[in-house]
């Protein structure tokens, strides 16, 4: 079934490999992403999303403690975090990353029910996507997280931000 929709997918332009070239891509306008989520293949259709936008997925995380050491590790603009994990999840692991660095999280998961809404109101989170999601759903969801961390670069704070690293350019967002 999963070899199917992946056949499928590959049909479909949007979601092909983006060509690849030689042409550098500008740091300065590339978010660097962290993706975790147990699903190897949807792990793979979103890194070819976020390809087509032309961002960098910079690590993969299939449980939340691998994403609280990766996040630590690899300091990312962003993460996109499922929240059904094994080992902790979604919204545990978010927790534990905010405690210590201030990175915008974005939250992908099937699961819209009142009680998920309800575990993340406490938690700074920058956008919520419901899957399945589209390639131009995405995009919105990296401008507003990316929009939100810009706003909150303004306040004095943890140190390793993007505004540290000064990766913010929402026009490079399209």
């Amino acid at each position: 079934m999963d070899e199917q929709r992946a056949a499928v997918m590959d049909k479909i332009s949007l979601f092909k490999k983006p060509p690849e070239t030689d042409a550098p891509i500008d740091p300065c306008g590339a978010i660097s992403i962290l993706i975790v989520d147990d699903e190897e293949h949807l792990v793979e259709l979103l890194t070819r999303k976020i390809k087509f936008l032309n961002h960098r997925v910079v690590g993969k995380a299939r449980h939340g403690k691998e994403a609280i050491e990766l996040a630590q590790k690899l300091r990312p603009d962003l993460i996109i975090m499922d929240i059904g994990l094994p080992v902790l999840d979604g919204i545990e692991a978010a927790r534990a990353i905010l405690q210590t660095q201030r990175v915008p999280i974005v939250i992908s998961t099937g699961a819209a029910d009142e009680g998920t809404l309800h575990r993340l109101k406490d938690l700074a989170i920058s956008a919520y996507l419901v899957k399945p999601y589209s390639p131009a759903q995405l995009k919105a969801a990296l401008h507003v997280a990316m929009a939100a961390a810009e706003r909150e670069s303004r306040r004095p704070g943890l140190p390793g931000t993007i505004a540290a690293k000064g990766k913010i350019d929402l026009s490079a967002m399209g």
